[in-house]
């Protein structure tokens, strides 16, 4: 961590009921993924977590650039971003009413009318707020989720530097965690940039990412376990082991590398209620299902789907209304102690929001 911040004292941390663990085996039932093999016939799909196999297709529109991020939200609509053309990329979202066949325009593809979006990569949502990280203007900008109205900057441009606030260089994946902040993998960088939940200030550098052979930082998730996993979206190869420098690598809260696999480029992450990592692995085409021991240092991969690349992916069903890390801290929680152990022995897989 280049520049450590206290992760002791966290604040906004909510435990979630017990409850909830009885129910998170239903997400496991299917996960909706972003298909772009083909940039002229650009699907969504679902298909069934355990096999891979397809088990609905939705079309999205045509001419808006190419399809990056999804995100459902607790209504179970479903968002996608699409990236625009070459050489402007102006930015749209599109969503898929809960029950409705076919994707509509949220925010079009309009520069003047779309709060700046260019080239946008991943959407989460918190509330009625959408936030997507845009990628050419290094900026995380909010959406209203049922109208589409811009809703300004949560990290915003630094007039001094032309660059995101904390020298945010072309975000990527971007997660709220356990303690409420806003964790932003800043791709031009190489690093994962932490931001307050409420107010959007920077607050420090996570991860030097490039330290650990995580180039282009992509997709990032939280795992059932307390660990934090980073996609790399590289293509390229180490001279000297002749690897990819892609793939992901999973770290403890104290920014301790654990592991690290290299299928090629990954650009998705999601992580599933019985521990296992997905990876959308885009430089091979292929959807990856991770399952790690206890001690990280074997794994076992299972191919859920060939020829197909997934740049994102995300849950489609949950049981409960998600919940927030940004209430007070919970009885007995205190302001102190360790945020690992706190998020290991409490944090119920699948309770999160939801990218």
């Amino acid at each position: 961590m280049k520049t450590p911040f206290a992760a002791g004292a966290l604040h906004g941390l909510v435990l979630i009921a017990g409850m909830a663990l009885a129910t998170c085996n239903v997400l496991a039932a299917d996960i909706v993924i972003v298909d772009r093999t083909k940039l002229a016939d650009q699907r969504v799909r679902e298909v069934k977590l355990q096999t891979g196999d397809e088990r609905e297709t939705y079309d999205l529109q045509g001419g808006l650039g190419p399809a990056f991020g999804i995100t459902i939200d607790e209504e179970k609509n479903t968002y996608v971003t699409r990236q625009g053309d070459a050489p402007d990329f102006v930015g749209s979202i599109e969503v898929r009413r809960h029950g409705a066949d076919d994707f509509e325009t949220l925010v079009p593809a309009d520069s003047y009318v779309n709060g700046g979006l260019a080239r946008p990569f991943y959407p989460i949502i918190r509330g009625d707020t959408l936030f997507v990280s845009s990628w050419l203007s290094h900026q995380v900008l909010m959406f209203d989720r049922n109208t589409g109205e811009p809703l300004g900057a949560f990290v915003d441009v630094d007039v001094n530097t032309g660059l995101g606030e904390g020298g945010l260089v072309n975000p990527r994946g971007i997660k709220f965690g356990p303690d409420g902040n806003l964790y932003v993998n800043s791709s031009g960088s190489n690093e994962t940039l932490v931001y307050d939940g409420e107010s959007g200030e920077y607050l420090g550098v996570f991860l030097d990412t490039a330290a650990h052979g995580i180039y282009v930082p992509c997709g990032i998730v939280f795992d059932p376990r307390g660990r934090v996993v980073i996609a790399s979206a590289s293509q390229e190869t180490n001279p000297d082991t002749g690897e990819f420098e892609g793939g992901f690598a999973v770290f403890d809260w104290d920014g301790n590398r654990l592991v690290r696999v290299t299928p090629g480029a990954v650009c998705g992450l999601e992580r599933t209620p019985d521990g296992r990592i997905l990876a959308g692995a885009t430089g091979i085409n292929q959807l990856l299902a991770y399952s790690f021991s206890k001690d990280w240092l074997e794994n076992e991969v299972e191919v859920l789907r060939y020829e197909s690349k997934v740049p994102d992916m995300v849950h489609r069903r949950f049981d409960k209304t998600r919940r927030e890390f940004a209430g007070p801290n919970p009885p007995g929680a205190g302001g102190g102690g360790s945020a690992a152990r706190w998020w290991s022995d409490s944090w119920p897989p699948g309770a999160t929001d939801r990218r």
